[in-house]
């Protein structure tokens, strides 16, 4: 937990510090746990009818609790056929929902 700057369990802390670090980001993107979860929503988002662009607008609005804008939704896009090219289906679904895992804005809500 050091790498969270999580205070130590000896005192009561009011307020924790908020940091943001490379190895904080780095450790999330390798946890195995974020991984099975991004697998499992594919899974659910690959048996929901729709379209992709739906799926795409459902999935981040999920994880980041508002709307993709045009850009994010072009990106997410661009990922999805790029990741298609490295793999199946499952395996693109499931990296797109762990970049949006590993967002900044899902790790820290304000």
């Amino acid at each position: 937990m050091t790498i969270f700057d999580a205070p130590s369990r000896d005192a009561c802390i009011a307020r924790r510090e908020r940091t943001n670090t490379p190895l904080q980001a780095l450790l999330l993107m390798n946890e195995p746990e974020y991984f099975k979860a991004a697998a499992h929503k594919a899974k659910t988002l690959m048996a929901e009818e729709g379209s992709e662009d739906e799926k795409l607008i459902r999935v981040h609005e999920t994880v980041t609790t508002h709307k993709p804008s045009e850009r994010s939704l072009k990106v997410l896009k661009e990922g999805l056929t790029t990741f298609r090219e490295d793999g199946d289906d499952h395996f693109a679904w499931t990296m797109i929902v762990h970049t949006l895992l590993n967002q900044d804005s899902f790790k820290n809500k304000q």
